[in-house]
């Protein structure tokens, strides 16, 4: 029985990695982002795309530039 639960945990070791590793990413991250990932699952959009649509009020030149840590490519 101590086989086959210590085979068990040595299969699943990458899996249990893999999730901490993605619980900690999760509480490190903003409010902020947390929000843009779920409005991007739930719509399929990047949150800055909404507001590029009303780019023609001339509003969107005040804005901040875009938060991006990771350096990851936007779009």
């Amino acid at each position: 029985m101590e086989q086959r639960v210590t085979n068990i945990c040595d299969l699943m070791a990458d899996t249990v990695n893999a999730t901490r590793r993605h619980a900690e990413k999760q509480q490190s991250r903003t409010m902020e982002e947390k929000e843009a990932e779920i409005y991007e699952e739930e719509f399929g959009l990047a949150v800055d795309e909404p507001e590029s649509a009303d780019a023609g009020t001339g509003d969107a030149d005040d804005d901040a530039p875009v938060y991006n840590p990771l350096n990851l490519p936007l779009g």
